[in-house]
């Protein structure tokens, strides 16, 4: 396994380029960094924007590659960028997991385990259901740890008891969780974690990732329009995550 150790490490995501704006007023906080697609990741390397940042980039979001060869120049490209700023998670939506043909994927993302592996880096696959949770961990278990698992707890369709049996399960390979809330209606996503609307109980959530003394990245995943809420949220959290358990 490449990952060692257990910790919450808080984070925050932000899209780029278009949350560029939102800098200034982070600096030195712990970013996943977004990118929608392979163009503005290339344009994010050849100008070395990476080296002159203000934040802490703990992981890259990379925007969906279906096929074999594009994806290895996505992970070329990634890795470098990874080993300019120490990142050891790569994040990317797990859109094969409820492939009718996720078998003969796995085999092709077998093939890419060592180029991970010889970086330290792990492609940690977003999932929003149990069943392409277990198929991520078939994936993980295969290829020695390169490959690992984010889960996206505002789109669990049981909400946090999905997530609970998650990592009852599987949560000594979950690196990433992406932390957002939606309304009972769900109709309404992105919210931020404490919103008054929300459904889940992140009270609960915290609690029981405390508990479980889960390794993994929580990032705060929001709307647009709530991003403005990050820092107070983050320092709820760190707080909460420094104090003892009751």
């Amino acid at each position: 396994m490449i990952h060692q150790g257990n910790s919450l490490v808080p984070c925050i995501k932000l899209d780029w380029p278009k949350d560029k704006p939102l800098l200034s007023s982070l600096h030195f906080h712990n970013v996943e960094l977004a990118f929608y697609n392979l163009n503005s990741l290339e344009d994010f390397y050849d100008k070395e924007v990476y080296l002159h940042l203000n934040i802490t980039i703990k992981a890259l979001r990379l925007p969906i590659i279906k096929d074999l060869n594009e994806l290895i120049k996505l992970l070329h490209i990634a890795l470098e960028i990874a080993r300019g700023c120490d990142i050891a998670i790569l994040v990317m939506d797990a859109w094969w997991a409820s492939h009718k043909k996720h078998e003969e994927i796995i085999k092709e993302l077998l093939s890419l385990s060592d180029m991970l592996l010889s970086e330290g880096v792990s492609l940690s696959w977003n999932v929003s259901n149990e069943l392409d949770a277990s198929h991520v961990i078939f994936l993980s278990e295969e290829s020695s740890g390169a490959y690992t698992l984010s889960v996206d707890v505002c789109r669990l369709p049981n909400g946090e008891e999905e997530l609970f049996q998650i990592l009852i399960n599987y949560g000594r390979l979950v690196r990433v969780i992406h932390m957002s809330n939606r309304d009972i209606s769900a109709n309404l996503y992105g919210l931020p974690i404490f919103d008054i609307r929300g459904s889940l109980d992140y009270g609960s959530i915290l609690r029981f990732l405390k508990e479980m003394d889960v390794d993994s990245l929580l990032i705060l995943d929001y709307s647009d329009e709530y991003k403005t809420l990050y820092i107070q949220d983050l320092e709820k959290i760190e707080d909460y995550l420094l104090s003892p358990i009751v």
